[in-house]
C-alpha cells in the first residue's frame, strides 16, 4: 500500500494600517490602502503632506505615452494614501529617438545631462521611465536596456525610479487598464521606494521570529576565463511584521570558499546594523535560503555567523525554500487542477519537507499545469510547536511584496533577495557603474522594487 501524505490549508494574515489606529485592519491591501491610510500615517501626518517631484523619461517621438503616464498618476487618488503622498510632475526629459541597439546610450547620456544641469542639487525625489519590453532589448541589444541604463545613472545621484513600458499605454482599453490596475500598484511601489511603510501584517501572537532573515546568492559576470563568473551573497532583514528593514551584499567573490567566508561576515553586520537601529537584541531569527544554488553553504555560513555572537544564544528557524522543484500539486475538484491557496503537503512523516501552494486559482484557466508549488525544507532544531507556525510566518510574508497591492507568489524573504540578483546583474552591465561598491550606500532603502 503507498504512503499517505499528510495535508492542511494555512490562513490568510489580517494587514494592519495606521499603526496609531488598532482597529485599522483589513484582508484587502487596496481597501485598506485606500480607506484606512498607510502604516506610517500617523507619522506622515505629522510632518506633512510629501509633494513628491517627479520626473518622467521618454522618447521624444511618443509625446502621448508621457502625456497619459501624467495625467493616471496625477488624476488617480487613492483616498487616505493621498491624504501624505502625491506625485507631482516637474519635468519631462524627452530622449532624442534612435533604433533599438543605441537606446540604452541615448537614455544615459540624456539622463546624464540633464543632472548636470541640475548642477548637484537633486530637484526630483523620483523619476518614471518610459520604455518598451525588455524581451526587446533582449533579443534586439544584447540586454542593453534604457531603463536599466536610466537606473543606473539616477541610483549614483540617489533618485529612484519607476518601470512603465510603452504597450501597457497604448489608447483603448490598454490605457484604461493601465488607468484602473496598474496605477494602484504603482503609486504603492513609489510610496515604499521613498521610505513610505503602506502596511504590515497583523500578528499579536507570542514567540514568532523577531527578524526574517532572507539570503540569496547569484553570479556576476566579467571577463574571459576564470574570472567570467564571481559570486554575490545577498542578505535582507524584515521585521517582526514583515516591513523592510535593510539589506547586505558581500563583495565579488571568485571561490566559493571566500563566497562563504564574505555571506558569513554580511550576515553579522547585517544584524549587528538592524540592532543598533532598534536599540534592541534579537533572540530568533527566521532565516529563509532560496535559489537552485543556493543551500548548504548558506545555511552553514549562517550557523557561523549566529555563533559569533558570543553574549547570547539566537534561535534560527533555518528554511531552504525552492521554488523550481520538479513537483506539481493538482486538485482534481477544480478543471484548473489548480489547489487553493495556502494548501501544503507533508513530504515527510516529521512534517519537515512539504510543497507548499501560494497562487490560488485566479486566471488559472489559460495554463496546461498548474504554477510549481514552493518546496520547503526545514533544517536544525525545531521549536517546540513544530513546524507548522514556521509555514504560516512564511506564507504571510507573500502579503509583504510592496510592489502592488495583490499578494506576491512568494514570500519577500525570497523574492526580494532574487529581485535584487537580477538588478545587480543588470546594473554591473552598465558601462561606468560599480554597482558592487556603490550600492551598499542604500541599504535601508526598497530602490529594488
Amino acid at each position: 500500500m503507498p504512503d499517505v501524505l499528510g495535508g492542511y490549508w494555512l490562513s490568510e494574515p489580517q494587514l494592519r494600517f495606521d499603526y496609531e489606529n488598532r482597529k485599522a485592519l483589513s484582508d484587502n491591501a487596496y481597501e485598506g490602502l485606500r480607506s484606512l491610510g498607510p502604516y506610517d500615517l500617523a507619522e506622515r501626518r505629522k510632518l506633512g503632506k510629501k509633494t513628491v517631484r517627479t520626473l518622467i523619461v521618454g522618447r521624444a517621438d511618443r509625446p502621448e505615452a508621457m502625456v497619459a503616464v501624467e495625467a493616471a498618476l496625477t488624476k488617480r487618488r487613492m483616498g487616505k494614501l493621498h491624504d501624505v503622498f502625491e506625485l507631482k510632475i516637474v519635468d519631462r526629459l524627452r530622449v532624442p529617438a534612435t533604433n533599438t541597439k543605441r537606446e540604452a546610450d541615448a537614455y544615459r547620456t540624456s539622463v546624464r545631462d540633464w543632472l548636470g544641469r541640475s548642477r548637484g542639487q537633486n530637484p526630483i525625489d523620483l523619476a518614471i521611465v518610459l520604455h518598451d519590453d525588455e524581451e526587446l532589448y533582449r533579443i534586439r541589444a544584447k540586454g542593453a536596456s534604457p531603463y536599466y541604463a536610466t537606473k543606473a545613472a539616477l541610483l549614483m545621484a540617489g533618485v529612484p525610479t519607476q518601470s512603465i513600458c510603452y504597450k501597457n499605454l497604448a489608447a483603448g482599453k490598454q490605457l484604461e487598464s493601465f488607468e484602473s490596475y496598474f496605477v494602484p500598484n504603482i503609486l504603492t511601489a513609489c510610496y515604499a521606494k521613498l521610505g513610505g511603510k503602506p502596511w504590515v501584517i497583523q500578528d499579536d501572537g507570542i514567540g514568532r521570529p523577531e527578524i526574517t532573515l532572507g539570503v540569496a546568492t547569484t553570479a556576476i559576470y566579467g571577463g574571459s576565463g576564470e574570472d567570467a563568473e564571481r559570486f554575490v551573497g545577498i542578505s535582507t532583514i524584515f521585521k517582526e511584521n514583515g516591513a523592510f528593514a535593510l539589506w547586505e551584499i558581500t563583495p565579488l567573490h571568485k571561490t566559493w570558499t571566500a563566497y562563504e567566508a564574505g555571506l558569513e561576515k554580511s550576515i553579522v553586520q547585517a544584524v549587528e546594523t538592524y540592532e543598533t537601529m532598534e536599540g534592541r537584541k534579537v533572540s530568533r531569527i527566521a532565516c529563509h535560503v532560496s535559489g537552485k544554488r543556493a543551500g548548504r553553504r548558506e545555511i552553514a555560513a549562517i550557523r557561523r555567523a549566529l555563533s559569533r555572537f558570543t553574549d547570547r544564544t539566537i534561535a534560527a528557524d533555518l528554511v531552504h525554500i525552492t521554488d523550481d522543484a520538479a513537483l506539481w500539486l493538482f486538485d482534481g475538484r477544480d478543471s484548473s487542477h489548480r489547489p487553493e491557496a495556502g494548501f501544503l503537503a507533508q513530504l515527510t512523516n516529521d512534517g519537515r519537507t512539504v510543497l507548499l501552494h501560494t497562487d490560488g486559482r485566479s486566471g488559472s484557466a489559460a495554463r496546461k499545469f498548474p504554477p510549481r508549488p514552493l518546496k520547503i525544507g526545514v533544517h536544525g532544531n525545531l521549536p517546540t510547536e513544530g513546524c507548522r507556525d514556521i509555514y504560516q510566518h512564511l506564507y504571510d510574508l507573500r502579503w509583504m511584496s510592496w510592489r502592488g497591492v495583490g499578494t506576491a507568489s512568494r514570500p519577500v524573504s525570497i523574492d526580494y533577495p532574487a529581485r535584487m540578483s537580477r538588478l545587480l546583474a543588470h546594473l554591473h552591465f552598465q558601462e561606468e557603474v560599480e554597482a558592487i561598491d556603490f550600492l551598499p550606500k542604500l541599504n535601508t532603502s526598497a530602490w529594488f522594487l
